[in-house]
């Protein structure tokens, strides 16, 4: 999010398309509802950048003491950006019962990579003897 450029959006009537460089400088495309796109932009103001702030890019450790910050206050537990992405591929494997297609969106290179980080489930004795 914070090296996201403005120039870097696309909008269609539905959505919002983003290129963004992941780790290991991957080239990814993210989809993003135009309402949350507009929001953001509403709050930050970017000229350049999607988030800004006073004309300056945010920094990585502003965003994550923010993060963490508000964590403790709205669920009262210390959280991270990678706790949020955790719960968003959780949520989204739950949702829609797909390990390729959440892997390939999280930009991972493997689905095992996905299999090992999201999947928990374990077999339960109960499960033997039905």
């Amino acid at each position: 999010m914070l090296n996201i450029l403005l120039n870097d959006i696309k909008q269609d009537i539905k959505k919002s398309t983003i290129r963004i460089l992941g780790k290991r400088q991957k080239e990814r495309i993210i989809y993003v509802s135009n309402n949350l796109v507009k929001k953001i932009k509403n709050r930050f103001q970017g000229q350049i950048y999607l988030s800004e702030h006073n004309g300056r890019q945010y920094s990585r450790i502003a965003v994550s003491q923010r993060i963490t910050n508000q964590g403790k206050i709205i669920l009262y537990k210390s959280i991270s950006a990678h706790t949020l992405r955790h719960c968003f591929a959780n949520n989204m494997l739950k949702k829609i019962n797909n390990l390729k297609g959440v892997s390939k969106y999280l930009g991972h290179s493997s689905t095992s990579t996905t299999a090992n980080l999201y999947i928990h489930d374990e077999l339960q004795l109960e499960d033997l003897f039905e």
